[in-house]
Order: structure tokens, then sequence, then C-alpha cells
């Protein structure tokens, strides 16, 4: 270990640790077991002399919390290092100077951690009273233009508009007509039925109570008769309009003294069929065929689902599923054939009074989405990561998770040169659950506590399967987590290789990550992932040794 490392474990400790520090520092332990050890025996060393300076007659005081604004990172500025505590506690008996000293230091006032938050996939809280003529229902990794002023709102009258520079929203019309809108877009609102898509790209599912529902554009108007169709607008203004289902009334506006043409005008657009639409009007309107993967949908999935019954899981205990994800059903992908969504096939998992949005796993940047194979795990589709390279990961819409959890994933390790060390699950708030891909092909998992008061930062409690597992094989990892039954195992194809000591509650309600760390910038897994399935509690060992056995028959796994 050298000596940055002891440096940053010595300023976390004395609680002058700062922020960019505190990141290099978790992500060091992390993955650093000799590390770890240090960290661990420092701090009990630490601690012991404090009970030391207890039992000597010293007013003990609280360790000071860690300010990000006022910790000066520099020894003697913030408060005694470790290493000047240690040679002071010594000398209590003979020297009540220095007591004072340490109360004039410990005392100061500190605020509690800032633990860094990630980007979370958000959702919107619907209100109460439905004011003006829509409202935003929900939110991906949304970033608004407004929210950089903090005027951002939930509802809009008419002759307001929305800027949305990256992620999802769903807007819901007051007459029921909703909206997806994919970032960068710019759409404003015009009446209770009716919005002017000044660029971007949107999708619309029409109920009965709000037909004859309309999207003006640069260059068109768009009428429904009861239909889900998606619409796109270039910085150039020219339209793209594709019809799902139903059919859309198109009407088109030409350039004064344009000679009429049989594609301009009113049109009707039904089941997938489209048209591009120049905004100048110097060529005819074009005839397209619709392609439901150029778009983002969330209130209907374009997802396939197996019809087979022998291919669907068959899991027990299923009201207590939180996440239940399965490769052959409620994929949406885009044109590449990449991962926008991965529906959660839990039930009642969306925490949200609106079950009408579904829960589901996503990725709204087309750079970050995993790949999709349909003949992944022995013949069953899987989901594709590609480690550091691709920066590849899915985050879901908030879940709400209980204190305890079991989880398995079916997966498998794809080769790599080097370390491939990458997080394929990770659950939880302030305390994180995560389950890994240790070095070149080992199975992992930890968990990471962060407290607020009179201890550092966070602590840590890692297993570790010793057995390397083949590259080329499925395998079902689980994990069973529970403080109230002091239980933290680390099983693989059924067989318990490590055990530990839980440390706190899984409990909250936010987004979690696959196929990447907690803060969605490293430790990416590089590998495939056909099922994922999440408990709110741990399982008694029959009921995890029956979900098990049956992923093990279906991926066709064999115990070894």
């Amino acid at each position: 270990m050298n000596e940055e490392i002891e440096k940053l474990i010595f300023r976390a400790i004395d609680g002058a640790i700062s922020p960019s520090e505190f990141n290099r520092l978790q992500d060091v332990l992390e993955v650093n077991e000799d590390a770890r050890v240090f960290y661990s025996q420092m701090l009990s060393l630490d601690q012991s002399v404090s009970e030391i300076a207890e039992s000597a007659g010293n007013e003990v005081v609280d360790r000071p919390e860690v300010n990000w604004n006022s910790a000066k990172g520099v020894e003697g500025e913030a408060g005694l290092s470790m290493r000047g505590r240690l040679l002071t506690y010594m000398s209590i008996a003979a020297s009540a100077v220095v007591l004072t000293t340490l109360a004039f230091y410990f005392t100061r006032s500190w605020s509690e951690p800032e633990i860094v938050q990630v980007r979370e996939v958000e959702i919107a809280p619907l209100i109460s009273e439905k004011n003006g003529v829509a409202e935003v229902v929900q939110r991906i990794d949304c970033v608004l233009e407004n929210e950089k002023w903090s005027t951002a709102s939930s509802s809009f009258e008419s002759g307001q508009s929305i800027a949305l520079l990256e992620g999802v929203v769903v807007i819901e019309f007051r007459k029921g007509a909703r909206v997806t809108l994919e970032g960068p877009a710019n759409l404003e609102f015009l009446s209770d039925n009716s919005g002017f898509l000044q660029s971007g790209k949107l999708t619309a599912v029409v109920p009965d109570t709000a037909l004859g529902f309309e999207i003006l554009t640069p260059s068109s108007r768009l009428i429904d008769h009861g239909t889900e169709f998606g619409v796109s607008v270039d910085s150039n203004g020219d339209t793209e309009t594709h019809v799902f289902k139903g059919e859309v009334e198109l009407v088109t506006s030409q350039p004064k003294g344009q000679a009429s043409d049989p594609n301009s005008g009113s049109q009707r657009l039904t089941d997938a069929m489209g048209m591009r639409i120049k905004r100048a009007g110097e060529i005819p309107a074009e005839v397209i065929d619709a392609d439901p993967s150029q778009f983002i949908r969330t209130s209907v999935v374009d997802a396939r689902r197996n019809v087979t019954r022998s291919e669907i899981t068959e899991l027990v205990d299923k009201e207590h599923l939180t996440m239940w994800f399965e490769a052959g059903q409620g994929i949406q992908r885009d044109a590449k054939g990449r991962v926008i969504s991965w529906e959660n096939l839990a039930p009642s998992s969306s925490t949200r009074k609106d079950q009408s949005l579904e829960s589901s796993a996503w990725q709204v940047n087309a750079n970050r989405r995993p790949g999709w194979s349909e003949s992944g795990l022995s013949g069953f589709p899987a989901v594709q990561f590609g480690g550091f390279e691709s920066k590849e990961f899915l985050a879901t819409t908030p879940l709400r998770l209980k204190a305890g959890a079991t989880a398995l994933v079916v997966c498998q390790f794809d080769p790599v040169e080097e370390s491939g060390y990458g997080h394929l699950l990770v659950l939880g708030g302030q305390t994180k659950f995560v389950l890994v891909r240790r070095e070149k092909s080992e199975a992992g998992t930890y968990t990471l506590s962060w407290q607020n008061k009179n201890v550092p930062p966070f602590q840590m409690e890692a297993l570790n399967n010793v057995r390397t597992v083949s590259t080329n094989q499925p395998q079902v990892c689980a994990v069973r987590y529970s403080v109230e039954q002091d239980v933290f195992e680390l099983s693989v194809n059924g067989e318990v290789v490590a055990s530990g000591d839980p440390l706190g509650s899984l409990a909250v309600n936010s987004s979690q990550v696959i196929g990447c760390g907690h803060r969605r910038d490293r430790f990416f897994f590089k590998g495939q992932i056909s099922e994922i399935v999440v408990y709110d509690r741990a399982l008694d060992q029959k009921k995890l040794d029956q979900v098990t056995e049956s992923l093990m028959q279906k991926y066709r796994i064999e115990s070894e």
C-alpha cells in the first residue's frame, strides 16, 4: 500500500478529507483488500485510544464530522492528525493543557458529511389539483432548461414551453393524451389537447377522451384519430411522422406559388405508415415506413415478449419480488439493436400512484446502451455489457427497497486480457449492496455503508469467491442480505462460497443500477446478463434453493 492511500485513510479518520480525496479513497477500498485491512486497523486503534483517554478522566468529545467547505485537507488546520492524537492520548495524565487544546479543536462547528449523489432516474410528483393544460408525470435522467434557474414546474399553461436538454419526460395533456418527449427537444403547449414541437422527438399515445389531439411542427400539422405515433423535427425544421398504430391526419404546408402535388395537403396515415416533409417544401413529401426503433416509448413499450411457457422462469414468493428482469421479456431496442429499456416484470414494482407508467431499467443516452443477443446464454436472450471501453449500463425507475434483500443474477463473464473488475448490480441507499465480478472471473459481493455521526465516512464488508469461474459458462450468483436476520451470504450455482456480517439497512426509494458502479462512471461490467431476480427480504434457505434450482434448470447450468 502506497503512502498516498495511507494519508487518505488518516484524513478520513480525522474528518479532514476533501470530496475528491473521499472519492479516491472509496474507489481504492472497493478493490484493494490490503487497504481495507489497514483502514479497519487504524479505525480500531483510534477508537481504542479514545477509550483510554476517557478512562483517564478526559472529557470525550465527538469526532468532528466532515465539512467539505471548511475541511482544509492539511494536518494542523482542520484539527490534530490521527498520528498526533495517538501521541497526545498517551500523555493525557501529564498534560491538562493538551486536553483543553483538543477540546477547542474537536468542538468546532462541523456539518454532516455530504454524500456524493448521482443523478437518479427521477419521477416528478403528481400534483393533486390539476391546473394548467398539461403536466409532467415522469422524468427519466432528464435535464430541463428552466431547472437551471429554479423555475421548473410540473404543470404548464397555454403558451408555455418545455425545453429538454437531455433525457426523457412524460407529459400528460389535460384531455388525456400522453406524450413522451426525448431530449434535446422544445415543445410549446397550445391547449389542453395540442402542442407545437419546434425541435426534437416525441411519441404520443391518445385515448378516446383525447381524439383530435394535435401536434404542430414547422412543416406540418398532425391530427390524431385514435392512435400511437411518433414525430421528429430536425434542426432545419424538417419533419418525420411515424404511425405505430391507428390513424393520423397529416396536413402539410406548401410555399406560395408551388404547384400542388399528390403527396401534399391533407393525407391519412395508418398502421406502419410514415411521411418525411421538408420545411422549405422544395421537394414533395416522401412516404416512408414507420420505424418505432427511432423513438423512446414509455407509455406503450415496443417490447419482445416470449409466449412459450417453458421459457418463463417459475419463481416462488412472487408477491415479495422487487425486481425481475428477463432478457426475453420487455426489451425495447433502438435502430442499432441496443437496449433502450428493460421492463421490470415484478408485480406492483412501481412506486407511483399511476401504475400505467411501467417500472423499467433505462438508458436514454444512445452511446451508453448495452447490446442484446437473442441466443446469449444457453440459447436464451441476454443483455450484453461491454466493460470500461463502452461504459454501458442501465438504471431503473425509482424502486422501493426494504431493509434486506435476496438477489440472484444469471450471468456469464466475457474473457478479458486484464482485470475485469466490474459491478453487475448495485442496490440500496446509504448502505449499498453490490454484486461484482472480481479480477478476471471471480464472483464477489460487498456492502458499503455511510454513517453520519461520530464515525468515518464509510464501513465495508466484502465477500469473495476464491474459486475462478469459467468465462464461457453461465452461472447463478446469489446473495442473501439482512441485518435483522444477521445474514450476508454469497452463493454461486447453489453453493455458499462466502459469508460475513451485514452493515446496515438497504431501505430506500430510488434508482438502482445494473452494469456499473453507483456513481455510473466506473466499474463497468463486461459480460452478459440474462436474468435478475431481487426479493425485498432475505429468503429462507428452502426458497432460495428453489429459485436457484429453477434458474439453473432453465439455463442448463450444472452443479459443480
